[in-house]
C-alpha cells in the first residue's frame, strides 16, 4: 500500500525531518477490529470507503465488512519521541503508543522508513527510474505493433471487382483456389486489384522508437562515444563496460545505503524485543552464542588524559613491555565507583557485488585452484595455502563420497592413536604380521611387566 510522507519534505534524504509519515495498512475486517480494539471502536469505524493502489485501482463505497487501517508515525509530541498512532480514514484514533518513551528504544528515534530513488525530480519527493522513462516509448511501440498486425491482415489482401455482366454469384468466390467459379468473360468482367500492402511508415516509426529507447541506458553510443556495430575493438568494448559500470555503481550505491540502514534498524529492533539467546554460525568452523539482552548496555569510555597516558607508558617501559598495546580510553565511573552503562550503538555495511558462487561445480574448481597455490613463509619455507587434509575434507563434501578406502581410514586412526599414546607401540600385540598369533616368550613379555624405576628389576621366567 501507499506511504504518505509529510508534504513539506521534497528530498528523500530529509525523510527523518518529516512531521509525520502515514502508511496505509489496507483492508482489515471489522471482526478483527472488534477483537483488537473492542466493540466501542469497532462500531464507530468508517466501513464505507476502501482504496487499493496499484495498476488496477479499486475504490469501494459500499463495503460494510472491512475498513482502511492507517499507521501514523510522528514525533509531534511534547517530548519529541517516536510514536505510533493507529486510526481509520475518518481520523478515529484506535490506539496510540506512549509518547513519554520512543516506540523503538534503540533506533535513535528514527522513522522506520527508508527510500532509494534513481532519477531525481526537482521539487518532488519521489524520483523515477529507467522504467518510467521507457514506459511511454514501450506503450507506443505496442500500439504500433497492433496497427501493423491489423494492416497485414487487411491492407495486404487483394480486392476483387466484378461486373454485373459476368453473371457471377458472390458466393462462388471463396478462399479455396480449387473451387470452380462460373462466370461470363472473366478476363473483361472481373478485375483483381492487389493490396496496397503495409505502409512502411509504421515499421520506420517502430525502428525509430526502439533506437531512441536505447539512449535512455548508459550503454548507448551517445554515452560511450563509440558507434556500436557488428564488430568492435577491445578499446570500444572496455569503454562501453566502463560507462555502463558508472550507472550500475550509482544504483548500487543508493541501494547499498538504504539496505545498510534497513539492516541496522532491524537489528536494533531485535535488540529490544529478542529475549531468547541463540547460536549464530559463520560457515562450518565458527559459531557464537548470542544473548541480546546482555549486550544492550556497554561501559562508557572516555579518552585518557595526557598524565594518565604518560604514567602508563613509564610503567610499561620500566617493565620492558611493548608500548604499542597501550589503550587510549578508560572506563567512566560514577560517584559510587560503578561503571557507567550506555546503550550499545553500531552500524552495518552492505556491499552489492558479484558474490562467490557456491555451487558444487564452482566449489570444486575453486578448491582445485587453491590447492595449487603456494605461499612463502617468514622463515623462507614454502607451504600450501590450504592443507591437504582440508582440501580432502571439502572435496568429499562436494563430491559426496570418501576419497580414501576403509583400510586407509583405519590405518590413519591407528596411527593417530599410537601418536597419542606411545606406550601402545612398545607393548605386546598378540596378533602379529599377516594376522598370525605370536607365541608368548620371556623376551616379548618382559616389556609388559609393570616395573618401578630404579626399584624393581624383576624378569619374567618361563
Amino acid at each position: 500500500m501507499s506511504v504518505l510522507v509529510d508534504g513539506s519534505i521534497k528530498d528523500f534524504k530529509d525523510l527523518q525531518y518529516a512531521r509525520y509519515i502515514i502508511r496505509e495498512i489496507g483492508y482489515q475486517s471489522i471482526a478483527w477490529a472488534r477483537k483488537e480494539y473492542g466493540d466501542e471502536y469497532a462500531d464507530a469505524l468508517c466501513a464505507t470507503y476502501n482504496r487499493k493502489d496499484g495498476i488496477d485501482t479499486v475504490e469501494s463505497y459500499d463495503d460494510t465488512d472491512t475498513f482502511m487501517l492507517l499507521h501514523v508515525w510522528t514525533r509531534s509530541n511534547p517530548k519529541g519521541n517516536l510514536q505510533l498512532i493507529e486510526m481509520d480514514v475518518n481520523g478515529l484514533i484506535l490506539r496510540e503508543s506512549n509518547p513519554d518513551e520512543p516506540y523503538y528504544k534503540y533506533v535513535n528515534n528514527e522513522y522506520p522508513f527508508g527510500f532509494a530513488r534513481m532519477i531525481p525530480q526537482n521539487g518532488r519527493f519521489y524520483g523515477k527510474g529507467d522504467g518510467h522513462v521507457l514506459r511511454y516509448i514501450q506503450e507506443t511501440v505496442n500500439n504500433l505493433t497492433d496497427e501493423l498486425e491489423l494492416a497485414a491482415r487487411f491492407n495486404a489482401q487483394a480486392r476483387t471487382y466484378i461486373d454485373s455482366k459476368a453473371h457471377c454469384a458472390a458466393e462462388q468466390l471463396t478462399s479455396n483456389p480449387s473451387d470452380i467459379v462460373y462466370c461470363d468473360d472473366p478476363k473483361n468482367n472481373i478485375l483483381v486489384v492487389p493490396g496496397v500492402g503495409v505502409s512502411p511508415t509504421i515499421q520506420s516509426m517502430i525502428n525509430f522508437l526502439l533506437t531512441e529507447a536505447q539512449k535512455a541506458t548508459r550503454f548507448h553510443e551517445s554515452m560511450t562515444g563509440n558507434t556500436q556495430g557488428s564488430s568492435a575493438t577491445a578499446t570500444q568494448i572496455n569503454t562501453q563496460i566502463s560507462q555502463g559500470s558508472v550507472g550500475i555503481k550509482d544504483k548500487k550505491a543508493d541501494l547499498s545505503r538504504v539496505m545498510a540502514w534497513a539492516d541496522t534498524y532491524a537489528l536494533k529492533i531485535c535488540l529490544q524485543n529478542w529475549e531468547t539467546p541463540f547460536w549464530a554460525s559463520m560457515g562450518d568452523e565458527y559459531s557464537e552464542w548470542i544473548d541480546l539482552p546482555s549486550i544492550r548496555k556497554i561501559p562508557a569510555l572516555i579518552p585518557k588524559t595526557a598524565d594518565t597516558m604518560n604514567k602508563e607508558l613509564q610503567k610499561k617501559s620500566a617493565m620492558r613491555k611493548n608500548n604499542s598495546s597501550a589503550s587510549y580510553y578508560e572506563t567512566l565511573f560514577d560517584e559510587e565507583g560503578k561503571a557507567v552503562q550506555m546503550d550499545v550503538d553500531f552500524y552495518t555495511k552492505v556491499i552489492i557485488g558479484n558474490a562467490i558462487p557456491k555451487g558444487r561445480t564452482d566449489m570444486y574448481n575453486i578448491m582445485l585452484g587453491l590447492s595449487q597455490l603456494k605461499l612463502l613463509n617468514d622463515d623462507g619455507t614454502v607451504s600450501s595455502l590450504v592443507s591437504a587434509k582440508r582440501v580432502r575434507q571439502i572435496m568429499e563434501d562436494v563430491l559426496g563420497m570418501k576419497l580414501k578406502t576403509p583400510q586407509e581410514i583405519r590405518d590413519e586412526r591407528k596411527q593417530a592413536l599410537t601418536e597419542q599414546n606411545p606406550l601402545l607401540s612398545d607393548q605386546l600385540n598378540p596378533v602379529g604380521n599377516n594376522n598370525t598369533v605370536q607365541t608368548p616368550t620371556a623376551g616379548n613379555l618382559a616389556q609388559t611387566v609393570p616395573q618401578m624405576p630404579n626399584q624393581d628389576s624383576r624378569k619374567v621366567q618361563m
